[in-house]
């Protein structure tokens, strides 16, 4: 269950910058927010000064996650980014 200010006492204790252990990995609740009930935004704000968030949205992006806050990007901005990708690579292989 999260503490006061949203956080666990886990999360908190692995917020230093300097911690080995990310966020995600501390406060997973955080991650995977219920539907229309967190957007996400707190843990976007984390993943933007991840040091893994670039290979974490890589390896979201390479499996297809359908759940979760991954590398900064909910299911659906991460499915947008695919598609665009997905033009991208169309438009210059031909």
């Amino acid at each position: 269950m999260a503490a006061a200010h949203g956080m666990s006492a886990a999360a908190k204790a692995t917020a230093n910058p300097t911690s080995r252990i990310p966020l995600c990995r501390a406060d997973p609740e955080l991650f995977f927010p219920e539907r229309n009930r967190n957007t996400g935004g707190e843990a976007k704000r984390w993943c933007a000064g991840c040091r893994l968030r670039t290979p974490c949205l890589m390896a979201a992006l390479d499996r297809q996650e359908p759940h979760g806050i991954w590398g900064g990007l909910t299911p659906s901005e991460r499915a947008d980014l695919l598609k665009r990708r997905e033009v991208i690579a169309n438009v210059t292989a031909g």
